[in-house]
């Protein structure tokens, strides 16, 4: 009778990999030359760079399927591999910041600050931030044209003082097989203001216990205080 497709369906799967060399299948074995490791399972899963770039012959996949009491059933794949660099991005900070010691790079909000992205191959940039900022046209404060991108200080789009920021370039290369894409990643730290109680403009009077704040104009002398200001820096 048929299964309910929600319950077990009682299968067994066997995987199989081989690679044809002077005529002959072979086992199939990974870049250190031990035997590929198959698991017994309803998918493959083999990691990135385990296995090296076919030549003449592809490697083939070979699943057959079983269950107790009937004919199994098989299918094979064939599959080329092949090697496409993938690109380097390198960037390059100017500006009013300060690179600190874990890499990022520290500003205030109205600084000026720009990123050149250097792509090891001829390829699309683009760029993105998080958290999201509308990268808008150059008369807003970020913009990201082509290999450069440029934060101008105020504006609509202005950075968050005390937030921290992900910029990342993206360099998509058209390979033989498919678009292969490079990135780099830089931290912008945007530095918060000090913080501190009101200031006062009180009159020298001799009384510090109490604060006037009115006087004889000219004469009269007021101190100005601005008590407890800290930074984080």
């Amino acid at each position: 009778p048929d299964v309910s497709s929600s319950a077990a369906q009682g299968l067994s799967y066997a995987w199989a990999c081989t690679l044809a060399s002077d005529g002959a299948a072979q086992a199939c074995r990974d870049t250190s030359g031990a035997l590929l490791a198959l698991a017994s399972a309803a998918s493959l899963e083999v990691p990135a760079g385990a296995l090296s770039a076919t030549t003449d012959a592809p490697y083939e996949f070979t699943v057959t399927v079983s269950k107790p009491g009937k004919s199994p059933a098989g299918y094979t794949l064939a599959l080329t591999l092949v090697e496409q660099a993938i690109p380097n991005v390198e960037l390059t900070a100017a500006g009013d910041g300060v690179r600190q010691n874990d890499g990022s790079f520290k500003l205030n909000a109205n600084s000026v600050f720009s990123l050149t992205a250097a792509c090891s191959a001829t390829g699309t940039q683009t760029w993105s931030i998080t958290p999201a900022v509308a990268l808008a046209a150059p008369a807003f404060s970020l913009s990201a044209q082509g290999d450069l991108f440029v934060y101008l200080g105020a504006g609509s789009n202005a950075l968050v003082p005390g937030n921290s920021y992900r910029i990342t370039s993206e360099c998509a290369v058209a390979g033989d097989v498919e678009t292969v894409t490079g990135s780099a990643q830089q931290v912008v730290v945007v530095n918060s203001p000090p913080l501190g109680l009101p200031c006062e403009t009180c009159l020298i009077d001799g009384d510090d216990s109490t604060c006037v704040t009115t006087g004889e104009p000219v004469f009269d002398l007021f101190r100005i205080s601005c008590d407890n200001w800290a930074d984080s820096d």
